[in-house]
């Protein structure tokens, strides 16, 4: 129909004309309103052009009191704020795993903030490292009842270096956690019905 008019000439070319991809309609919209454009202001509803969307803010973390949360190496570094934020959304039993397990004044005194918030945190000597060391806290926690839901994977040995002065020592000491101790954690916690498994970088 449109053709035929135009045949007619009984409607004109637009002449004069701004288009804009669909993507940007609030500048096409600002255009007219503004009467800043040229001619005619023209939507582009290409099939391929992106539409941008408001996506609806995600629920509310929502942390289950009832279920147990491991973090590795949890106890130093960026565990502590990770720990609190946990139980700020409802988590009440907290397992952390490192080498040295909670000797220090500094873990120690980690676990008691931690419990005036009410939670339950231990703390166990564990090296994510070695598989046997995470099977027994598995077994611990199958005598125990718990029903973990969640692993954070916060372990790391700091072995700063450039690659050219790297011993083969330093090399192996920082990779040991993040490559094979998230793997057996993997391996001994992953057939779990988890809710997440959260690897820090």
């Amino acid at each position: 129909k449109v053709e035929a008019l135009l045949n007619a000439d009984l409607i004109k070319r637009i002449s004069t004309a701004q288009v804009y991809p669909v993507c940007n309609i609030e500048q096409a919209l600002y255009a007219v309103e503004k009467r800043t454009a040229t001619g005619k202001v023209v939507l582009d509803l290409t099939a391929d052009s992106p539409v941008p969307i408001i996506l609806p803010r995600p629920a509310a973390l929502q942390l289950d009191p009832e279920v147990t949360y491991v973090l590795s190496g949890g106890l130093g570094g960026l565990g502590p704020s990770v720990a609190e934020m946990m139980i700020s959304h409802g988590a009440r039993h907290l397992v952390f795993l490192s080498r040295s397990g909670p000797k220090s004044a500094d873990a120690q005194e980690h676990l008691r903030r931690l419990s005036g918030l009410g939670c339950n945190a231990e703390a166990f000597a564990c090296d994510i490292g070695t598989l046997s060391s995470v099977e027994s806290v598995q077994q611990l926690g199958a005598q125990n009842g718990w029903k973990i839901r969640g692993v954070v994977q916060c372990a790391m040995v700091l072995r700063d270096s450039t690659f050219e002065n790297m011993t083969h020592q330093k090399w192996t000491e920082s990779i040991q956690p993040k490559i094979h101790g998230s793997w057996n954690l993997h391996r001994v916690f992953g057939g779990q019905p988890l809710e997440f498994f959260i690897m820090l970088s």
